[in-house]
């Protein structure tokens, strides 16, 4: 587990730092251009955007491969050769998945400027469903190999879901040579200093991991079962949040209706303190039996329980400022001013 943690966290912060800030950038652009110049000027931004953003995956990808031996030296120097040479193998067949997950990333932020959420909401149980079907169907020959190959398959039919879901809405995903247009140069201007941010904020999860790896084996893996269960209470209000108010702000935004923008921001803050701040203090104040009934069973046993808990219920004390940054992050977003989201970035 320690192995595969690591491997997956690399391509998971490429797809970050290229796909997700792309998306980001996309979004406010591809709203205002559908406003101005109709669909037909939609679709040519998206082509030009995802030839952009092909391009960015496939180099990413390759040079993690080129890079794999020297990438775990760096980051997991405690490691023995064994379980480096482990890691790597996990990494080489999970690097597709910077291509799959990233382009449906890319296009999931088209749907979500028609204010579509049912498909981008759906389609990603696909992978944990095809790996745990993999599972299944191989651990016993193949061991922890078989679930690295099963998250690859589901990154390639997220994909080929949401492309097709965006074919049936009239665009044509597909990559194109015409250059640089001015409408793709105002996503370009916001996507450099969203990489910026995506390439500090993405790093703390691989600063994190590699920190755990000097600790003794075992280390990395609960660093991750801590924070299982409060990423699912993270994705759940914040994921949901990002997604459904991002469209809503960019439209606000074109339209110039700050009134309406001062009101929404209002509402939902009230919202997310009387929601995130009671989930936080049970989180902390349960964290052990919440471990002890999800995770306590196999080789997970009493003494790994205790760890867990710990890491989790520190896990748990970000819950309301995350969920609340991520309101603060999609209005900066929507009014093209990504380079406030680097300078917090920073701080």
């Amino acid at each position: 587990v320690d192995a595969f943690v690591m491997a997956f966290s690399i391509p998971s912060f490429a797809i970050m730092v290229v796909a997700n800030a792309m998306g980001t950038a996309l979004l406010p652009t591809l709203t205002r251009v559908r406003k101005e110049h109709g669909p037909a000027g939609a679709r040519k931004l998206l082509r030009d955007a995802t030839t952009w953003c092909l391009i960015l995956l496939l180099v990413s990808a390759a040079l993690l491969m080129i890079n794999s031996v020297w990438i775990f030296r760096v980051l997991c120097p405690d490691y023995d050769e064994p379980k480096q040479a482990l890691a790597r193998g996990l990494l080489l067949l999970l690097c597709p998945t910077v291509v799959f997950h990233g382009l449906a990333a890319l296009w999931g932020s088209v749907l979500h400027s028609h204010e579509r959420f049912v498909a981008t909401g759906i389609v990603p149980i696909v992978t944990p469903i095809i790996a745990m079907a993999c599972m299944l169907w191989g651990a016993s020959v193949w061991g922890i190999y078989t679930l690295a190959f099963g998250i690859m398959l589901g990154s390639m039919a997220e994909a080929t879901a949401i492309g097709w879901t965006l074919v049936r809405r009239g665009y044509r995903p597909w990559p194109s040579l015409a250059g640089v247009s001015p409408e793709l140069r105002l996503v370009l201007n916001q996507y450099w200093p969203l990489i910026a941010a995506a390439l500090l904020m993405g790093s703390t999860t691989l600063v994190d991991n590699a920190m755990a790896s000097w600790l003794g084996s075992g280390s990395v893996a609960t660093l991750s079962y801590g924070r299982k269960l409060v990423g699912l209470a993270l994705t759940i209000p914040a994921l949901s949040l990002s997604r459904a108010v991002f469209p809503y702000f960019a439209k606000m935004v074109a339209e110039d209706d700050w009134q309406q923008i001062r009101h929404t921001l209002r509402t939902y803050r009230r919202l997310i303190l009387l929601g995130t701040i009671p989930l936080t203090v049970l989180m902390v104040v349960f964290s052990r039996p919440l471990t002890a009934l999800i995770l306590e069973r196999g080789a997970f046993d009493a003494a790994s329980t205790s760890e867990v808990a710990w890491a989790q219920a520190m896990y748990a004390l970000q819950i309301p400022f995350y969920t609340l940054g991520i309101l603060y992050v999609r209005l900066a977003s929507s009014l093209r001013m990504n380079h406030l989201l680097t300078v917090s970035t920073v701080i």
